[in-house]
């Protein structure tokens, strides 16, 4: 595992793909710092008047369901009817699935009606994904076997990657399974980390066709970096800066 993150990191670091991040999501800083610190372009938009160039341009897109208004719906359904011809990888980020019966429509939606590569989620947004069901925040201890579960389903129902993020990460692609260990009391105190690693899995899948392998080496790589970053820490600020360092000397 080590040797193909090193090569897919080499690649990144050449090739230094465009990755288009569709979202309405605070984190932004975060995520273009992680994204750079990497080697990878990142560039954000909503301007439908310019998804099209956009998209020819960019390796892989990003969509990150943090804030939603019916507008952001349309661009993102348009956005992946476009990559979806123009063959670029989509990696979604269902941001409060399970919530709102809004937030969880529209994930469903977008997996239903477009090809997505890989969804990136936490065990309650993947519960709620397979049967449209709300799920109280704050269980995803308990969610966490159940999400596994319809993980399975879910990828063999719509031909998808499932990455499912908690106290063990866990990368799920039919019947291929990866388990990897991160997680602290400090990670959870920092927003949009989960956001930066779905970011981080679009950047290798721009340089690595295989979903599966993709995910995994990219789940791989952020484990390491926010393990190191963590020991460091002396509370959740100087850990996101530390991960931002960490991601920059791995290269």
């Amino acid at each position: 595992m080590t040797q193909k993150i090193n090569e897919l990191l080499i690649k990144i670091k050449k090739e230094r793909p465009l990755i288009l991040n569709i979202t309405q999501y605070f984190p932004l800083d975060l995520i273009a710092s992680g994204l750079r610190s990497i080697g990878a372009l990142p560039i954000t938009s909503n301007a439908e008047k310019e998804i099209d160039e956009l998209l020819k341009l960019s390796k892989a897109v990003v969509i990150n369901l943090g804030k939603l208004d019916d507008e952001f719906i349309q661009l993102c359904d348009r956005i992946c009817q476009s990559a979806n011809e123009l063959k670029k990888p989509i990696i979604l980020d269902p941001v409060g699935a399970g919530a709102s019966r809004y937030r969880t429509e529209t994930s469903i939606n977008l997996i239903k009606n477009h090809k997505i590569s890989v969804v990136r989620g936490y065990p309650s947004e993947i519960v709620a994904l397979l049967n449209a069901q709300l799920i109280k925040i704050g269980t995803e201890s308990t969610a966490n076997d159940l999400a596994c579960e319809n993980a399975k389903l879910l990828s063999e129902k719509y031909d998808i990657a499932i990455v499912i993020s908690g106290k063990i990460h866990t990368v799920i692609d039919t019947n291929k399974v990866d388990h990897f260990n991160f997680d602290s009391a400090i990670v959870q105190k920092v927003a949009g980390i989960g956001s930066l690693l779905s970011s981080i899995i679009g950047a290798f899948h721009a340089v690595e066709e295989n979903r599966f392998m993709a995910a995994t080496t990219a789940v791989a790589y952020f484990a390491a970096c926010v393990g190191i970053a963590n020991s460091k820490a002396a509370g959740p600020g100087s850990f996101r800066s530390g991960l931002i360092d960490e991601l920059y000397l791995k290269v």
